[in-house]
């Protein structure tokens, strides 16, 4: 209801602001920026989950040194017998791209060193996702809810790796 309502006054105002470029900016680009913080958010949401259910392993089982992206967990996933072809795994590892380009190239493309031809092809891959317009990674609503969707599977398969690695007797 919230971004309805400053949709709303945005539009309400459009006319009165026609002359400012910052304001017709945020009106034009508001769902693209929405779609675009939501997936950033969902994104963190995963990260964090990782790192959680990760703690409890911290002495069994190390992360990968020097990666800062959530593969610096395959070593905790493959302990629990997670695999790396799981598909909603495959999609976030993918995903840390289009995360990557958003934060910190500002969704400029042309301004990625690293995973550029990745966010490319998953350009390409997600038509009517997912597009790049005048340099810049564009998605919309039908992205963000693909992502929450893999973010759902991989969580419960997670858990339930989890749940069995816990019942196994020690030692």
């Amino acid at each position: 209801h919230f971004h309805n309502y400053i949709r709303g006054g945005l539009s309400s105002r459009a006319f009165q602001l026609k002359d400012d470029a910052v304001a017709r900016s945020a009106l034009e680009n508001y769902n693209a920026y929405l779609a675009a913080n939501t997936f950033m958010m969902i994104y963190a949401y995963v990260e964090e989950f990782l790192y959680l259910r990760s703690q409890p392993l911290e002495e069994v089982v190390q992360r990968k040194p020097r990666d800062y992206s959530i593969t610096r967990y395959r070593p905790i996933l493959d302990h629990l017998g997670v695999s790396h072809t799981l598909p909603s795994w495959q999609f976030l590892v993918t995903a840390r791209a289009i995360r990557h380009c958003l934060l910190h190239a500002n969704g400029r493309v042309s301004h990625m060193t690293q995973y550029r031809s990745v966010v490319t092809d998953t350009v390409s891959q997600f038509k009517g996702e997912l597009d790049i317009q005048h340099d810049r990674l564009r998605m919309n609503t039908e992205f963000v809810a693909r992502m929450a969707v893999e973010v759902r599977e991989f969580r419960t398969v997670v858990e339930q790796a989890l749940a069995r690695y816990e019942q196994q007797p020690e030692g």
